[in-house]
């Protein structure tokens, strides 16, 4: 049976229930989100033609002051200059077609072009960055999303769709420049963006978004094993007949990613009769250790009131930073994973379902040298013997499927088809990336 990269998102970003479904038989299991739509699709809700400048209604050159999520992350304003540090940054707007507490998908469009010149020798040659903020009624900081811009002396377009989910209010699109640039280093980027437009968009809008960025890359041929939705009966029931489901994401900034890969209107497309709310929760950097600790697990997981709680990411065997007195708080890796999903089943009675590492260092065996815009290299086969090769990252993967099995946890792989397309797709090094840890909008599928 035909296994497209639209399958393997599913199971690598949340998705392997699409995967399922169409390479299987068997049902899926994810989540959708609700649309409600207050306004008519397309709606164009901010625009400036031509190159954005200082000049520019809604538009400013500066850092933004970040103080971390759930506080104000105002901008501090600067003169542009190619030797200065900073974004473009365009004025927060709401969604017209998101009602309160309901999420709802917008689409963007610019053109860009930039070229970056480090002053050192031997620095680094970063991208720079495209990204949103996202910010709740009290004008709070929620998590973000960054994606990469790609260099090209004749200007680049770009055609992107988000989703903005329960909490948000406002959001803020901008145009960052390197994050190693320093101005002490005598680093410059010239940093060109125009025809910048928001619009509404529908949840159609995203999954072709979706499509076009999975024809670029590779077929997967990963088959998972067993029944992947045994243990998530409700919501596989609640996918099919349309009752209301709220799925909330757990865990850092590589669970972000998959969030934003918007692999949910692909459920939605597979089931359309769903209603769910997809949530983002999550800290950078962060696992479970942190998440288990009472002052961390109601506000990151309880508030949320999830019926599906699905943890992941890569920072849950990370030393945590959680150390009063230069002490452990508590348990890490795959133990802390685990014990964070019986402590959600047990008082929130939720489904949990434990996603283990998604796409996010391009591992393969490169040359020094070797860059996102220079030669492809070979196509390279993957099994789950490399494993390894991931160091610390992937050293729970055996002892978190036999935990999660033990204690009756829906699990899924989503380590081995992610490497296994990216090490066959003959694509040049970090060419997916967004920086090194970081995947852009093709790394996120």
């Amino acid at each position: 049976m035909m296994r497209t990269k639209k399958m393997f998102k599913l199971i690598a970003a949340l998705l392997a229930v699409l995967m399922v479904l169409m390479s299987v038989g068997a049902v899926a299991l994810l989540v959708v989100c609700s649309l409600s739509s207050a306004a008519a699709f397309g709606e164009v809700i901010w625009e400036a033609k031509g190159v954005l400048t200082e000049q520019t209604p809604g538009v400013s050159f500066g850092t933004h002051d970040w103080k971390g999520y759930g506080k104000p992350c105002p901008l501090v304003k600067k003169p542009y200059a190619d030797t200065a540090t900073g974004c473009w940054s365009v004025k927060r707007v709401k969604l017209p077609n998101k009602a309160e507490g309901k999420g709802a998908y917008f689409k963007f469009s610019y053109d860009a072009k930039y070229a970056y010149a480090p002053g050192k020798a031997g620095k680094e040659v970063q991208r720079c960055n495209q990204g949103v903020f996202f910010f709740d009624r009290k004008g709070n900081q929620l998590p973000d999303c960054y994606d990469t811009m790609y260099p090209d002396r004749d200007g680049y377009h770009y055609e992107r769709v988000l989703y903005a989910w329960d909490e948000v209010e406002t959001v803020e699109l901008f145009f960052q420049k390197p994050w190693n640039m320093k101005e002490a280093d005598h680093d410059t980027c010239s940093l060109e963006v125009s025809n910048a437009k928001i619009e509404t968009a529908t949840w159609e809008d995203a999954a072709a978004y979706c499509d076009k960025l999975c024809a670029k890359l590779p077929p997967v041929g990963f088959r998972p094993e067993g029944d992947v939705t045994a243990l998530i009966p409700r919501t596989m029931e609640a996918l099919r007949t349309g009752r209301p489901w709220r799925v909330v994401m757990l865990g850092d900034s590589i669970q972000q990613d998959s969030f934003h890969s918007q692999f949910h209107a692909l459920v939605k497309r597979e089931f359309p009769r769903s209603d769910v709310e997809w949530i983002l929760s999550m800290r950078g950097g962060t696992g479970c250790w942190h998440y288990i600790l009472a002052e961390n697990f109601f506000p990151y997981v309880v508030d949320h009131r999830p019926d599906l709680l699905v943890i992941g990411g890569v920072s849950n065997y990370h030393e945590h930073s959680d150390k009063p007195n230069g002490r452990d708080v508590g348990p890490t890796g795959s133990d802390a994973m685990v014990r964070v999903a019986k402590l959600a089943r047990e008082r929130l009675g939720c489904e949990v379902l434990i996603v283990n590492s998604p796409l996010h260092v391009d591992y393969r065996p490169h040359e020094d040298g070797d860059t996102a815009e220079g030669r492809p290299l070979p196509k390279m086969g993957f099994s789950s013997r490399q494993i390894g090769l991931a160091e610390g990252l992937a050293s729970g993967y055996g002892e978190l499927r036999r935990m999660c099995a033990g204690a009756k946890i829906q699990w899924w792989d989503a380590y081995v088809p992610c490497y296994s397309w990216l090490f066959a797709s003959g694509l040049p090094w970090q060419y997916c990336s967004r920086d090194y840890v970081h995947s852009g909008e093709l790394g996120k599928q």
